[in-house]
Protein backbone atom coordinates (compact mmCIF):
# COMPACT_ATOMS: atom_id res chain seq x y z
CA UNK A 1 0.00 0.00 0.00
CA UNK A 2 3.17 2.61 0.68
CA UNK A 3 3.97 1.62 -3.00
CA UNK A 4 1.27 2.30 -4.88
CA UNK A 5 0.42 5.23 -2.37
CA UNK A 6 3.95 7.13 -3.36
CA UNK A 7 3.60 6.69 -6.50
CA UNK A 8 0.05 8.50 -6.53
CA UNK A 9 1.20 11.36 -4.25
CA UNK A 10 4.29 11.75 -6.65
CA UNK A 11 2.17 11.61 -9.83
CA UNK A 12 -0.35 14.28 -8.17
CA UNK A 13 2.65 16.76 -7.24
CA UNK A 14 4.23 16.67 -10.99
CA UNK A 15 0.85 18.07 -11.78
CA UNK A 16 1.76 21.45 -9.95
CA UNK A 17 1.34 22.88 -7.10
CA UNK A 18 -2.11 24.00 -8.07
CA UNK A 19 -3.54 20.61 -8.70
CA UNK A 20 -1.75 19.09 -5.71
CA UNK A 21 -3.41 22.22 -3.63
CA UNK A 22 -7.19 21.29 -4.91
CA UNK A 23 -6.15 17.42 -4.05
CA UNK A 24 -5.15 17.92 -0.34
CA UNK A 25 -7.89 20.35 0.12
CA UNK A 26 -10.74 17.96 -1.67
CA UNK A 27 -9.19 15.09 0.88
CA UNK A 28 -9.94 17.50 4.09
CA UNK A 29 -13.22 18.18 3.29
CA UNK A 30 -13.66 14.48 2.72
CA UNK A 31 -12.18 13.24 6.28
CA UNK A 32 -15.60 16.16 7.40
CA UNK A 33 -18.14 14.84 5.81
CA UNK A 34 -20.73 12.25 7.40
CA UNK A 35 -20.05 8.62 5.70
CA UNK A 36 -22.58 8.16 3.21
CA UNK A 37 -21.93 11.69 1.90
CA UNK A 38 -18.44 11.05 1.54
CA UNK A 39 -18.59 8.10 -0.23
CA UNK A 40 -20.76 10.17 -2.96
CA UNK A 41 -17.89 12.92 -2.95
CA UNK A 42 -15.35 10.31 -3.37
CA UNK A 43 -16.92 9.12 -6.67
CA UNK A 44 -17.12 12.57 -8.12
CA UNK A 45 -14.07 14.29 -6.66
CA UNK A 46 -11.49 11.91 -7.35
CA UNK A 47 -12.52 9.77 -9.94
CA UNK A 48 -9.31 10.43 -12.39
CA UNK A 49 -6.98 9.20 -9.50
CA UNK A 50 -8.90 6.18 -9.37
CA UNK A 51 -8.65 5.80 -13.24
CA UNK A 52 -4.66 6.51 -13.04
CA UNK A 53 -4.80 3.16 -9.85
CA UNK A 54 -6.82 0.58 -10.20
CA UNK A 55 -9.87 2.05 -11.93
CA UNK A 56 -13.59 1.69 -10.26
CA UNK A 57 -13.97 -2.15 -9.86
CA UNK A 58 -12.07 -1.96 -6.40
CA UNK A 59 -14.98 -2.84 -3.54
CA UNK A 60 -12.76 -3.37 -1.00
CA UNK A 61 -8.92 -3.62 0.39
CA UNK A 62 -7.57 -5.51 3.09
CA UNK A 63 -3.90 -4.24 5.17
CA UNK A 64 -2.64 -6.84 7.62
CA UNK A 65 0.75 -7.59 8.99
CA UNK A 66 2.56 -4.70 10.27
CA UNK A 67 2.21 -0.83 10.38
CA UNK A 68 0.24 0.82 8.53
CA UNK A 69 0.93 4.87 8.32
CA UNK A 70 -2.42 6.75 8.71
CA UNK A 71 -2.02 9.42 5.83
CA UNK A 72 -1.74 5.54 3.51
CA UNK A 73 -5.24 4.87 5.22
CA UNK A 74 -6.61 8.65 4.40
CA UNK A 75 -5.37 8.14 0.62
CA UNK A 76 -7.34 5.42 -0.27
CA UNK A 77 -10.12 5.57 1.95
CA UNK A 78 -10.41 8.99 0.94
CA UNK A 79 -10.53 8.55 -3.06
CA UNK A 80 -12.92 6.00 -2.65
CA UNK A 81 -11.20 2.80 -2.10
CA UNK A 82 -12.39 0.88 0.91
CA UNK A 83 -8.91 -0.19 3.15
CA UNK A 84 -9.47 -2.08 6.31
CA UNK A 85 -6.47 -2.44 8.36
CA UNK A 86 -6.35 -5.64 10.19
CA UNK A 87 -4.05 -7.48 12.72
CA UNK A 88 -2.76 -11.31 12.99
CA UNK A 89 0.26 -13.25 13.44
CA UNK A 90 1.19 -17.07 12.07
CA UNK A 91 0.51 -17.99 15.90
CA UNK A 92 -2.91 -16.51 16.20
CA UNK A 93 -4.12 -16.29 13.37
CA UNK A 94 -6.60 -13.04 12.34
CA UNK A 95 -7.86 -11.17 15.78
CA UNK A 96 -9.08 -8.05 15.07
CA UNK A 97 -10.14 -5.61 11.69
CA UNK A 98 -11.58 -1.80 12.02
CA UNK A 99 -14.64 -1.86 10.69
CA UNK A 100 -15.98 1.28 12.16
CA UNK A 101 -18.05 3.75 10.55
CA UNK A 102 -16.78 6.69 12.32
CA UNK A 103 -13.38 8.52 10.44
CA UNK A 104 -11.85 8.76 14.13
CA UNK A 105 -11.15 5.35 14.39
CA UNK A 106 -11.59 4.53 10.51
CA UNK A 107 -8.35 6.89 9.39
CA UNK A 108 -5.93 6.67 12.78
CA UNK A 109 -4.47 3.54 11.30
CA UNK A 110 -6.42 0.87 14.30
CA UNK A 111 -6.57 -2.44 13.68
CA UNK A 112 -9.56 -2.33 15.76
CA UNK A 113 -11.21 -4.19 18.35
CA UNK A 114 -10.29 -7.93 19.60
CA UNK A 115 -12.94 -10.83 18.10
CA UNK A 116 -15.16 -12.52 20.34
CA UNK A 117 -12.65 -15.18 21.36
CA UNK A 118 -9.69 -13.21 21.43
CA UNK A 119 -8.31 -10.96 24.13
CA UNK A 120 -5.55 -7.93 24.51
CA UNK A 121 -3.45 -6.25 26.70
CA UNK A 122 -0.89 -3.83 26.77
CA UNK A 123 1.96 -4.33 29.12
CA UNK A 124 4.13 -1.29 30.74
CA UNK A 125 6.70 -1.49 27.93
CA UNK A 126 3.76 -1.19 25.24
CA UNK A 127 3.46 -4.43 24.11
CA UNK A 128 0.48 -6.03 22.66
CA UNK A 129 -0.38 -9.90 24.33
CA UNK A 130 -3.23 -11.57 22.99
CA UNK A 131 -4.74 -14.65 24.52
CA UNK A 132 -8.09 -16.69 23.34
CA UNK A 133 -9.12 -19.76 21.47
CA UNK A 134 -7.69 -18.33 18.82
CA UNK A 135 -3.63 -18.58 19.76
CA UNK A 136 -2.08 -21.85 18.74
CA UNK A 137 -2.39 -24.42 21.96
CA UNK A 138 1.29 -26.40 20.23
CA UNK A 139 4.38 -25.23 18.74
CA UNK A 140 7.41 -26.89 16.43
CA UNK A 141 10.38 -25.73 16.68
CA UNK A 142 13.90 -27.45 16.94
CA UNK A 143 13.46 -28.05 20.41
CA UNK A 144 10.55 -30.32 19.49
CA UNK A 145 6.61 -30.14 20.14
CA UNK A 146 6.18 -27.17 22.64
CA UNK A 147 2.90 -26.17 24.72
CA UNK A 148 1.96 -23.05 24.69
CA UNK A 149 -1.21 -22.04 26.85
CA UNK A 150 -2.16 -18.23 28.43
CA UNK A 151 -0.87 -14.98 27.22
CA UNK A 152 0.91 -14.89 23.41
CA UNK A 153 3.95 -12.35 23.50
CA UNK A 154 3.31 -10.43 20.22
CA UNK A 155 6.44 -8.39 20.41
CA UNK A 156 4.67 -5.22 18.09
CA UNK A 157 4.16 -1.94 20.10
CA UNK A 158 0.63 -0.92 20.57
CA UNK A 159 -1.65 1.68 21.80
CA UNK A 160 -5.47 1.52 22.75
CA UNK A 161 -7.25 4.48 22.21
CA UNK A 162 -11.76 3.93 22.98
CA UNK A 163 -11.14 -0.04 22.78
CA UNK A 164 -9.77 0.11 19.41
CA UNK A 165 -5.71 -0.67 18.76
CA UNK A 166 -3.64 0.77 16.99
CA UNK A 167 -0.08 -1.17 15.99
CA UNK A 168 2.98 1.03 16.41
CA UNK A 169 5.83 -1.52 14.86
CA UNK A 170 7.79 -3.47 16.51
CA UNK A 171 9.33 -3.87 19.98
CA UNK A 172 12.70 -5.44 18.15
CA UNK A 173 13.21 -2.14 16.21
CA UNK A 174 13.51 0.59 18.85
CA UNK A 175 16.28 2.43 19.08
CA UNK A 176 17.94 3.62 21.87
CA UNK A 177 18.90 7.11 21.33
CA UNK A 178 22.17 8.57 22.84
CA UNK A 179 20.29 10.71 25.71
CA UNK A 180 18.22 7.46 26.31
CA UNK A 181 15.06 8.38 24.06
CA UNK A 182 13.28 5.56 21.96
CA UNK A 183 13.42 5.88 18.65
CA UNK A 184 10.49 4.03 16.11
CA UNK A 185 11.34 3.76 13.13
CA UNK A 186 8.22 3.28 11.77
CA UNK A 187 7.23 7.11 13.11
CA UNK A 188 10.79 8.41 11.69
CA UNK A 189 11.41 7.04 8.33
CA UNK A 190 7.89 8.65 6.30
CA UNK A 191 9.68 12.30 7.82
CA UNK A 192 12.64 11.64 6.12
CA UNK A 193 12.23 9.43 2.95
CA UNK A 194 13.17 10.97 0.01
CA UNK A 195 11.89 11.27 -3.50
CA UNK A 196 13.39 8.54 -5.59
CA UNK A 197 15.08 6.88 -2.45
CA UNK A 198 13.83 3.95 0.43
CA UNK A 199 15.07 4.54 3.76
CA UNK A 200 15.92 2.48 6.79
CA UNK A 201 16.75 3.23 10.64
CA UNK A 202 18.91 0.62 11.89
CA UNK A 203 20.45 0.54 15.71
CA UNK A 204 24.11 0.76 15.79
CA UNK A 205 27.11 0.61 19.02
CA UNK A 206 29.67 3.59 18.15
CA UNK A 207 31.83 4.00 21.25
CA UNK A 208 29.72 2.45 23.77
CA UNK A 209 26.67 4.78 23.16
CA UNK A 210 23.95 3.94 21.30
CA UNK A 211 23.26 5.09 18.05
CA UNK A 212 21.35 4.69 14.95
CA UNK A 213 22.48 4.24 11.37
CA UNK A 214 20.28 5.41 8.13
CA UNK A 215 20.36 3.24 5.50
CA UNK A 216 19.78 5.15 1.98
CA UNK A 217 18.93 2.92 -0.62
CA UNK A 218 19.33 4.34 -4.17
CA UNK A 219 17.94 2.28 -7.89
CA UNK A 220 21.28 1.55 -9.52
CA UNK A 221 20.84 3.92 -12.50
CA UNK A 222 20.44 6.99 -10.20
CA UNK A 223 22.62 9.78 -12.13
CA UNK A 224 25.27 11.49 -10.19
CA UNK A 225 22.91 14.47 -10.35
CA UNK A 226 19.98 12.65 -9.17
CA UNK A 227 21.81 11.02 -5.84
CA UNK A 228 23.24 14.33 -4.73
CA UNK A 229 19.82 16.13 -4.88
CA UNK A 230 18.25 13.10 -2.90
CA UNK A 231 21.30 12.80 -0.42
CA UNK A 232 20.61 16.95 0.44
CA UNK A 233 16.93 16.70 0.57
CA UNK A 234 17.57 13.80 3.04
CA UNK A 235 20.00 16.20 5.16
CA UNK A 236 17.67 19.01 5.23
CA UNK A 237 14.59 16.68 6.77
CA UNK A 238 17.14 15.15 9.20
CA UNK A 239 18.14 18.24 10.40
CA UNK A 240 14.46 19.66 10.01
CA UNK A 241 13.08 16.42 12.32
CA UNK A 242 16.13 17.16 14.97
CA UNK A 243 17.64 13.82 14.37
CA UNK A 244 21.34 14.88 13.52
CA UNK A 245 22.64 13.82 17.02
CA UNK A 246 20.73 10.90 17.17
CA UNK A 247 21.79 9.39 13.60
CA UNK A 248 25.82 8.75 13.66
CA UNK A 249 26.07 8.34 10.16
CA UNK A 250 23.92 7.53 6.44
CA UNK A 251 25.42 4.18 4.73
CA UNK A 252 23.94 4.69 1.14
CA UNK A 253 23.40 1.40 -0.91
CA UNK A 254 21.90 -0.16 -3.73
CA UNK A 255 18.41 -0.60 -3.71
CA UNK A 256 15.62 -2.25 -3.12
CA UNK A 257 15.70 -3.04 0.44
CA UNK A 258 13.32 -5.77 0.40
CA UNK A 259 14.31 -9.01 -1.67
CA UNK A 260 11.88 -10.86 -3.78
CA UNK A 261 10.61 -13.12 -0.96
CA UNK A 262 10.02 -10.38 1.27
CA UNK A 263 6.45 -8.81 1.88
CA UNK A 264 7.52 -6.04 4.32
CA UNK A 265 10.83 -4.23 5.24
CA UNK A 266 13.32 -6.74 7.45
CA UNK A 267 15.24 -4.76 9.52
CA UNK A 268 16.51 -7.77 11.30
CA UNK A 269 18.18 -8.93 8.16
CA UNK A 270 19.23 -5.19 7.42
CA UNK A 271 20.63 -4.90 10.43
CA UNK A 272 22.58 -8.39 10.20
CA UNK A 273 23.22 -6.98 6.19
CA UNK A 274 25.27 -4.24 7.26
CA UNK A 275 27.09 -5.68 9.77
CA UNK A 276 28.68 -8.25 7.53
CA UNK A 277 29.00 -5.87 4.56
CA UNK A 278 26.65 -7.87 2.72
CA UNK A 279 24.39 -4.62 1.39
CA UNK A 280 26.19 -3.84 -1.93
CA UNK A 281 27.17 0.33 -1.85
CA UNK A 282 26.16 2.51 -4.27
CA UNK A 283 28.24 3.00 -6.80
CA UNK A 284 27.58 6.53 -9.17
CA UNK A 285 29.97 5.12 -11.77
CA UNK A 286 27.70 2.42 -12.58
CA UNK A 287 24.90 4.72 -13.79
CA UNK A 288 24.35 5.50 -16.96
CA UNK A 289 23.48 9.39 -17.92
CA UNK A 290 20.59 9.56 -19.99
CA UNK A 291 21.65 12.81 -21.91
CA UNK A 292 22.65 11.72 -25.22
CA UNK A 293 22.08 12.65 -29.03
CA UNK A 294 19.51 9.86 -29.78
CA UNK A 295 16.15 11.70 -29.81
CA UNK A 296 14.21 8.33 -30.21
CA UNK A 297 16.28 6.94 -27.16
CA UNK A 298 15.55 10.33 -25.11
CA UNK A 299 11.95 10.26 -25.80
CA UNK A 300 11.15 6.47 -25.10
CA UNK A 301 13.16 6.94 -21.97
CA UNK A 302 10.58 10.12 -20.91
CA UNK A 303 7.68 7.41 -21.63
CA UNK A 304 9.04 4.72 -19.53
CA UNK A 305 9.47 7.68 -16.79
CA UNK A 306 6.14 8.85 -16.89
CA UNK A 307 4.82 4.86 -16.93
CA UNK A 308 6.54 4.49 -13.95
CA UNK A 309 5.63 8.38 -12.58
CA UNK A 310 9.26 8.81 -12.21
CA UNK A 311 11.55 12.43 -13.27
CA UNK A 312 13.17 11.79 -16.49
CA UNK A 313 16.10 12.40 -15.20
CA UNK A 314 15.36 8.54 -12.98
CA UNK A 315 15.17 7.08 -16.18
CA UNK A 316 18.55 5.88 -17.55
CA UNK A 317 18.43 3.89 -20.88
CA UNK A 318 19.66 0.66 -19.40
CA UNK A 319 17.44 0.51 -16.26
CA UNK A 320 15.20 -2.35 -15.95
CA UNK A 321 11.33 -1.48 -15.94
CA UNK A 322 10.90 -3.82 -13.33
CA UNK A 323 14.04 -3.98 -10.86
CA UNK A 324 15.18 -0.83 -11.49
CA UNK A 325 12.40 1.32 -11.99
CA UNK A 326 9.76 -0.32 -9.80
CA UNK A 327 7.13 -0.75 -12.51
CA UNK A 328 4.64 -3.03 -12.10
CA UNK A 329 2.63 -5.10 -14.84
CA UNK A 330 0.02 -2.94 -14.92
CA UNK A 331 2.22 -0.14 -15.35
CA UNK A 332 3.87 -2.33 -18.59
CA UNK A 333 0.76 -2.94 -20.09
CA UNK A 334 0.20 1.10 -20.26
CA UNK A 335 3.61 1.68 -21.24
CA UNK A 336 2.66 -1.02 -24.24
CA UNK A 337 -0.26 0.70 -24.95
CA UNK A 338 0.97 4.55 -25.29
CA UNK A 339 4.46 3.21 -27.03
CA UNK A 340 1.81 1.56 -29.58
CA UNK A 341 -0.23 4.12 -30.03
CA UNK A 342 2.59 6.97 -30.11
CA UNK A 343 4.98 4.75 -33.19
CA UNK A 344 2.38 2.24 -34.49
CA UNK A 345 4.18 -0.36 -33.82
CA UNK A 346 3.15 -3.75 -32.34
CA UNK A 347 4.56 -4.73 -29.17
CA UNK A 348 3.25 -8.40 -28.82
CA UNK A 349 3.00 -9.53 -25.55
CA UNK A 350 5.21 -12.64 -25.65
CA UNK A 351 8.20 -10.37 -26.49
CA UNK A 352 9.67 -10.07 -23.04
CA UNK A 353 13.06 -8.92 -23.41
CA UNK A 354 12.04 -5.31 -24.04
CA UNK A 355 12.61 -4.09 -20.32
CA UNK A 356 14.73 -1.25 -21.08
CA UNK A 357 14.25 2.51 -22.51
CA UNK A 358 17.28 1.15 -25.06
CA UNK A 359 15.64 -2.18 -25.95
CA UNK A 360 12.60 -0.81 -26.63
CA UNK A 361 14.40 2.29 -29.03
CA UNK A 362 16.09 -0.70 -31.03
CA UNK A 363 12.76 -2.79 -31.43
CA UNK A 364 11.07 0.07 -32.36
CA UNK A 365 13.97 1.05 -34.92
CA UNK A 366 13.50 -2.48 -36.39
CA UNK A 367 9.96 -1.89 -36.81
CA UNK A 368 10.30 1.18 -38.96
CA UNK A 369 13.36 -0.15 -41.12
CA UNK A 370 15.97 1.46 -39.28
CA UNK A 371 14.33 5.00 -39.76
CA UNK A 372 13.87 7.64 -36.56
CA UNK A 373 11.84 9.56 -37.95
CA UNK A 374 7.78 9.17 -36.76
Amino acid sequence: WEKVYEQAKKGIAERGEKTAAKFGRALALWEKLPRPLAGAFSKLAFREVRENLFGDSIVFMISGGSFLDPAVHLFFNGIGYPLANGYGMTEIGITSVELSDRQKYLQSGSVGKPMQNAEYRIDESGELWVRGKVTAKYVLSSDGLQSRAGWFQTRDLAECVDGHYRILGRADDLIVGPNGENLNPNAIEPLLKPDGAEVCLIPATDNGASSAVLLLALNRMTTEENAKRIRAALNERIERANLSSSISRIVTVEGPLMKPDEFKLNRLRLRRDCASGALRPFDVSKAREAETNDALLLRVCAIVAAAVNRSEGDVAPDADFFLDLGGTSLDYFALLTRLRDEYNAAFPLEKTDLKTARAIADYIRAEKGGNDTI
